[in-house]
């Protein structure tokens, strides 16, 4: 359980990253709908 745990947070942070990377290449890409796409896939 502890690793699907661990493995979960490091998923949210990269998803994270991605994100805020995303966000300061293309600022039309909001940081929003960056969230709403993670929680659609989980």
């Amino acid at each position: 359980m502890r690793f699907k745990q661990r493995y979960f947070l490091a998923v949210a942070v990269a998803v994270a990253v991605a994100v805020a990377v995303v966000d300061n290449i293309d600022s039309g890409f909001s940081a929003d709908s960056g969230l709403a796409l993670f929680f659609y896939a989980v």
